[in-house]
């Protein structure tokens, strides 16, 4: 899970909606009960950490939002809803669709980007996990829908950050392909004119004639389709976005039981908290991840930490089923003014599910 985004690829089924189908969509998956929505995410435990906020492409969530975003409903959005969230302070969120396609028009990569605007107006990214954290309220509000340039900016820049890590990975695999196909091409070509040498070299009256013109017609022919194979490589390394389409607009409202705090709030106190006690490769997760940072002991035995403001903190069974693919090196840390006062492992606390 250090970093969100790396694939969100399913095949998807043509969908032709109208806006208020849509909508009632939305409502109903927002409404779907919290155990619902977990049933998926547990299915990620047989996975590396790192790829449990990956791995959703069957989730409803994400297929309806990419099924909407086809191309016959690319300037549609949602109709902008209030839920009630265990949120510490209201959060707008805004979510987008990000798609990214080589030159060649093959897509490489589509992903959902949740974006969270706080109350001073700090703009933060959202793990995929926030969707499972907690059951939404079974009547929606609906907002007028507004346009908000802020979120607009932040998206696109991190859709361009996205863009550029797609872009390194491609141009790195291509590279590799590129001198595999180059080699393979001259060893084709050098066998056939070794064999056309050699046919010239035996050429007695003109016997090897048929020959030497074949060997001479397939050095051509390998020349071709090197050249084309090697164009369609360079096309393939050009990486290129298609316009964000903003898919969702959502209101989230305290309704009393946050127990989870912004990791960026806490930074700094983590990484001099770590760094004293021997840990380094301290990485912050998105807002409401399963966890809130990851940390290494020299001997890269990982510490997966859980950040709270609530010394009596119990955390609620389902977070612990999620958990438990990690709990042996999951820790909660008790923060207090900017200070860690306590710390706990996880796996001390709960019962073994």
């Amino acid at each position: 899970m250090m970093l969100l985004q790396r694939r969100l690829s399913s095949s998807l089924e043509a969908v032709h909606l109208s806006l208020e189908r849509r909508r009632n969509k939305l409502e109903q998956l927002l409404a779907a009960s919290l155990e619902e929505r977990r049933k998926y995410y547990r299915q990620l435990q047989r996975l590396p950490f790192e790829d449990y906020e990956d791995e959703k492409s069957d989730h409803p969530l994400f297929k309806l939002a990419v099924k909407l975003t086809e191309e016959e409903m690319e300037k549609v959005a949602f109709t902008r809803y209030m839920i009630s969230y265990p949120v510490p302070e209201p959060l707008s969120v805004s979510v987008y669709k990000v798609a990214i396609t080589d030159g060649m028009g093959q897509e490489l990569e589509k992903n959902l980007l949740f974006l969270g605007k706080r109350p001073n107006g700090e703009i933060i990214e959202l793990a995929p996990y926030w969707l499972f954290q907690a059951e939404f309220s079974e009547e929606l509000m609906v907002l007028a829908e507004i346009d908000d340039l802020v979120f607009a900016s932040a998206a696109l820049q991190r859709a361009t950050t996205i863009k550029e890590q797609v872009s390194a990975k491609r141009s790195r695999q291509q590279e590799k392909v590129q001198k595999y196909l180059e080699k393979a091409f001259k060893t084709q070509y050098d066998e056939v004119y070794d064999k056309l040498i050699t046919f010239q070299k035996d050429d007695v009256d003109h016997r090897n004639l048929a020959l030497i013109n074949q060997m001479n017609a397939k050095l051509v022919d390998i020349e071709m389709r090197r050249e084309r194979r090697l164009q369609e490589i360079e096309r393939q390394k050009r990486v290129l976005m298609k316009p964000l389409q903003q898919i969702a607009q959502l209101e989230l409202m305290p309704n009393g039981n946050a127990y989870r705090v912004f990791p960026g709030d806490y930074q700094e106190a983590i990484e001099e908290y770590e760094k004293a006690y021997g840990r380094h490769n301290v990485k912050i997760i998105q807002a409401f991840g399963l966890v809130d940072f990851y940390s290494e002991r020299f001997n890269g035995e990982p510490r997966y930490i859980i950040v709270t403001q609530n010394k009596d903190l119990v955390l609620p069974q389902a977070y612990l089923e999620d958990l438990q693919g990690i709990i042996d090196w999951a820790y909660i840390y008790v923060v207090k003014e900017d200070r860690i006062v306590e710390e706990v492992r996880v796996g001390d606390l709960s019962i073994r599910v």
